[in-house]
């Protein structure tokens, strides 16, 4: 019996060997093809939404003076993400969704105006606990900028509002589960 273990062990071996190996070729060839199809059907239903931001990046986080936190990322694909309370401090996000290009063109009518690559908003310091906190990425001069304004700022404001108007479409859902109002019969 025990010469017969070696044989049997290295018979086992060999066999998983080659069902182990399959199944590799095989996990590869799916991973290939579905990175492919993956990867086609991503760029061409964003390039409409690439070219109307032409790979711009935006960030703002927000802490009001009572102390809730909210986080707005816009990326080069005209998505914009929302995180907000713990999410936001830890620079997550919980929520995402797809801009239209009336929004994209008053998002970018709004950063334009600003002009924020060249001079930084000022600080008004009142209310001191608002903090806004702005990251922008500009790839066609390869610039990056980041600032920090404590206190309200009349540049940013608007710019903040139209971004939490946006980010209100993560609720759509949960309000259209709700009862309409009106006379409900029984």
């Amino acid at each position: 019996m025990r010469s017969m273990l070696p044989l049997f062990t290295e018979s086992c071996r060999r066999r998983y060997g080659a069902v182990r190996m399959m199944l590799i070729v095989a996990m590869a060839c799916i991973t290939a093809v579905y990175g492919a199809g993956c990867a086609s059907t991503s760029s061409s239903q964003n390039r409409h939404s690439r070219n109307s931001l032409a790979g711009f990046e935006f960030e703002l986080m927000l802490r009001d003076e009572t102390g809730s936190e909210a986080l707005y990322r816009v990326d080069r694909d005209g998505n914009i993400s929302f995180g907000g309370g713990l999410d936001a401090r830890l620079g997550k996000t919980s929520w995402t969704g797809a801009m239209t290009d009336d929004e994209l063109r008053e998002l970018r009518d709004l950063l334009a105006a600003q002009d924020w690559f060249r001079q930084k908003p000022v600080a008004t310091d009142e209310p001191r606990q608002r903090v806004y906190a702005v990251s922008l990425h500009a790839p066609e001069n390869r610039t990056r900028t980041r600032f920090r304004v404590r206190g309200e700022n009349q540049q940013l404001e608007p710019l903040r509002a139209f971004l939490h108007r946006l980010s209100l479409r993560r609720l759509e859902d949960d309000l259209n589960r709700l009862p309409q109002p009106g006379l409900q019969r029984r």
